[in-house]
């Protein structure tokens, strides 16, 4: 399982048709959680941070920062909510860190709802975040990485919470 904010390091590998899920402490040595292959994984996927509260009446904040999306820089995510959230959320990036705002009932099943900042991305992938905080959240709140592959399956997610 995951560590506590601020030692909950965070990685997704995508290689090929294969996603693979890591945890750390210090986000150098990496505990491999699963690795997932797809029948036929689409060659662009959505890739990035989200945050659901689990409440669509509030708005749960979290906050990453060491984002590093290789052979991309993290430059260039852009948030926004999927599905049917009760209140807008926001992505915003100051001094190395991202802080996502967003409500929503769930990430689970066909109907997710969250704020999602992310990239597409053509190629295999090897992207890291630390978790840093996350406020405002219930039980069954999140704040995860995720990959979306949004051609093939809307709904099938690779995620590391």
């Amino acid at each position: 399982g995951a560590n506590p904010p601020p030692n909950n390091w965070l990685r997704l590998v995508r290689s090929g048709n294969s996603v693979s899920g890591y945890v750390s402490a210090n986000g150098t040595s990496w505990s491999l959680l699963q690795t997932v292959n797809f029948n036929s994984l689409a060659s662009s996927v959505s890739l990035g941070l989200c945050v659901c509260s689990a409440n669509n009446a509030a708005l749960a904040t979290a906050t990453f920062d060491n984002v590093t999306i290789a052979p991309l820089n993290s430059s260039g995510l852009t948030g926004r909510d999927i599905g049917a959230v009760g209140l807008v959320g926001s992505t915003s990036l100051s001094g190395g860190v991202y802080t996502v705002r967003g409500s929503g009932s769930d990430i689970y099943g066909t109907a997710d709802s969250f704020h999602f900042a992310s990239t597409t991305l053509s190629c295999d992938v090897d992207f890291r975040v630390r978790v840093t905080g996350m406020t405002n959240t219930a039980s069954w709140a999140k704040a995860v990485k995720n990959s979306k592959s949004p051609k093939k399956n809307p709904a099938a997610l690779a995620f590391v919470a």
